[in-house]
């Protein structure tokens, strides 16, 4: 069996490796990380970001990202799975959209910076994951309620149905099976703008204006 490489991180063939990524020292003394799963399954194949709580609030992904980790096969995975359920733990903890100590939108400091804010410190750790993926599945949401269940589909730059990569990632959000399908240019200094510059497929589940936690048809 062979390992893989993902940005330094190992992971054997048909096992599931956990790490925590460093990404500074808080004042309280206590180390910022951010958590790390790699699943390389039995079989060669492409490999798959899962990605989520980037917004503090959106707390509907990171229980997808837990079941699929849970559910998920090892000997009939063919590829690799990269997730990152908790990309923003200093906004998750407060419960708060933007991150509390710099009150930056952590979807819109991609891809960071090491020298920058802590948000963007968190984005510069997670960033260079992204040139490992053939794809990227970014789960958003709202607050606590109800839920419109729709997928956007960020079809980058040329936006037309004869586009390659605008082609494979409209059949990657239609396959994703919600109700709702909503296309348009991703936004600057997004993770979605990063992946699709690499030309690697993206899209983001948006459980909008709420989202129902437990719900795994999320």
């Amino acid at each position: 069996m062979s390992n893989s490489v993902i940005n330094g991180y190992i992971v054997k063939q048909g096992a599931h490796a956990f790490y925590k990524m460093h990404v500074a020292k808080l004042a309280s003394g206590l180390d910022l990380v951010i958590p790390l799963h790699i699943l390389k399954g039995e079989k060669d194949g492409p490999t798959l970001m899962l990605t989520a709580l980037s917004h503090g609030d959106a707390t509907t992904g990171f229980e997808v990202i837990r079941q699929v980790m849970e559910q998920v096969d090892l000997k009939e995975l063919s590829g690799t799975i990269v997730a990152v359920p908790l990309q923003n733990p200093l906004a998750f903890e407060w419960d708060w959209r933007n991150t509390p100590q710099d009150c930056y939108n952590m979807n819109r400091t991609y891809p960071g910076t090491s020298r920058g804010w802590v948000t963007e410190k968190m984005a510069a750790v997670i960033s260079p994951l992204c040139d490992y993926a053939d794809a990227l599945i970014d789960w958003h949401g709202g607050g606590y309620g109800d839920a419109i269940n729709y997928v956007l589909s960020k079809l980058g730059p040329a936006e037309v149905g004869t586009d390659i990569l605008a082609d494979k990632i409209q059949h990657m959000a239609c396959t994703y099976g919600l109700e709702f399908m909503y296309g348009g240019k991703p936004c600057q200094e997004s993770h979605s703008l990063q992946i699709v510059q690499s030309h690697g497929l993206h899209i983001e589940p948006n459980p909008a204006w709420g989202h129902c936690p437990g719900d795994s048809t999320f």
